[in-house]
């Protein structure tokens, strides 16, 4: 186990042997630890810090998948425009409004 897990587990264990605790507001089952980056900065206990974490990098990998696609399918299309010989007009400027 590293030096970094057992500081972990040690403030663990203190905030569950303080009589004062405070419940995670997330799960309501795990203890906010201070003197941690998720008891500190956010309020919540490791376990809910780290799923918080987990999830946060699904929804960027998600983004990126999506902006990858997105820009396959513009690149495939600007190509077969081009092989083809069409020419898309580009949307003409709104008017300005008259009030």
């Amino acid at each position: 186990m590293s030096k970094e897990s057992d500081k972990l587990k040690a403030r663990i264990l203190a905030a569950e042997l303080n009589p004062e605790h405070e419940l995670c507001p997330v799960c309501a089952g795990g203890y906010v630890v201070p003197g941690t980056a998720a008891g500190d900065r956010f309020g919540v206990c490791p376990e809910c810090y780290e799923r918080g974490l987990r999830n946060a990098e699904h929804a960027v990998q998600k983004t990126l998948i999506a902006k990858t696609e997105r820009e396959t399918i513009r690149k495939r299309t600007q190509r077969l425009r081009a092989k083809l010989g069409v020419t898309v007009d580009k949307p003409a400027k709104p008017k300005a409004p008259i009030f």
